[in-house]
């Protein structure tokens, strides 16, 4: 009932839209999206801790992260269709979104789409980290 009562623990999903830094293009060297440590939607470990790492540590049946490495996959026609249903759950970020490119807007919808995946989902504490617009700077 209260908003300064809420602590890491409530946190149930978590979520992120984004570009190449949100799904983590690279990270480990090479040209896969190391989506499994992207800081704002991977599942990260110890070792490579991401916010939804931090969050499972107070809460273990936080879900919504991805859980897995990619290749993207339309490499040729990125921004769209870099979702990978099976492994990132919520994690809607791709490679070289932006919002002139309409990133923002796919993400959302994918978003919706996906929501029903989820019990309660309206009724959960939910954290959307947004982090789009490197490619946007020149556009």
């Amino acid at each position: 009932n209260d908003v300064r009562k809420v602590n890491p623990a409530h946190v149930d999903l978590t979520m992120a839209f984004g570009d190449s830094i949100s799904a983590a293009f690279a990270a480990r060297a090479g040209v896969q999206e190391d989506r499994d440590i992207a800081f704002s939607g991977g599942e990260g470990t110890k070792d490579q801790m991401t916010f939804p790492w931090l969050m499972s540590q107070y809460n273990y049946d936080v879900e919504g992260m991805s859980t897995r490495r990619a290749f993207p996959m339309d490499f040729w026609h990125l921004p769209s269709g870099d979702y990978h249903s099976k492994t990132d759950h919520l994690n809607f970020a791709e490679s070289s979104g932006s919002v002139f490119r309409g990133s923002l807007d796919e993400q959302w919808g994918l978003l919706q789409k996906t929501r029903g995946d989820y019990d309660n989902f309206d009724s959960k504490w939910k954290v959307l980290t947004v982090w789009l617009f490197s490619n946007d700077v020149c556009g």
